[in-house]
């Protein structure tokens, strides 16, 4: 008995030695090999067919030939040609875009489909962006929501920048108006190697406004009172 145990006992050092020996000399031969793999369930595909937007919502597209034929020098001035959209303006000559009758916040505003969002008031003024660099404004109203995530309760603006080619582009205008009303306006775009980069200048000028032919101008006075606000 007390053999058969010691052969047993030798056997199994044996086999453990010859292991540990196999190891070493593995792991001498490929050092940068890990002693463990880690579990995987394999590459898993999933696949499936989603209704486009175009097919749950109302779509428009505003091309750069209809913003030139409606003359419209900002992103406001060429949605107001499009139906269902209202474009009003603020004290501050600031835009609103309402969609359906849906306040502009309701509304998500994309940039080469990319989310904006105007953190310190709220709310974006798009009459900031001159038309000169858009190649074309994407519309989508009605239920678009469900893809695009939320604020788009109204609808979602997509505005399409000009990509530059090798060919340089230029462009430029001058108008002239009454009251002494100008606006000028330069774009350059171009393709330098990896680098693509597209420049604008605009600037509008107004000395009045118009009022009606029946007015009369009078001097006021203004009078300060201490402790209260100004009389006129």
């Amino acid at each position: 008995m007390k053999m058969k145990e010691g052969l047993k006992l030798f056997i199994r050092v044996f086999v453990v030695l010859f292991l540990i020996c196999m190891g070493t000399a593995w792991a001498e031969d490929k050092p940068d090999a890990k002693d463990f793999e880690v579990y995987t369930l394999g590459e898993i595909v999933v696949r499936g067919e989603m209704q486009g937007v175009k097919d749950i919502g109302i779509s428009t597209e505003v091309s750069a030939e209809d913003i030139k034929a409606t003359n419209s020098h900002t992103v406001p001035e060429a949605l107001a040609h499009v139906s269902g959209i209202q474009v009003t303006y603020g004290r501050k000559n600031e835009s609103e875009v309402a969609i359906h009758g849906f306040e502009q916040s309701q509304t998500l505003i994309l940039i080469d489909g990319v989310p904006y969002y105007e953190t310190a008031n709220g709310k974006l003024d798009l009459s900031q962006f001159a038309t000169d660099s858009i190649a074309k404004i994407e519309v989508i109203k009605g239920a678009p929501s469900v893809l695009y995530g939320p604020n788009a309760e109204a609808g979602v603006i997509n505005i399409i920048t000009k990509k530059p080619s090798d060919r340089p582009a230029i462009s430029a205008s001058y108008e002239i108006g009454e009251l002494d009303a100008d606006k000028f306006s330069f774009s350059h775009g171009m393709k330098v190697g990896m680098l693509n980069y597209w420049l604008g200048y605009t600037h509008k000028e107004s000395d009045a406004w118009k009022l009606s032919d029946d007015f009369k101008r009078r001097i006021g006075l203004i009078g300060y009172r201490t402790g209260g606000p100004p009389a006129t």
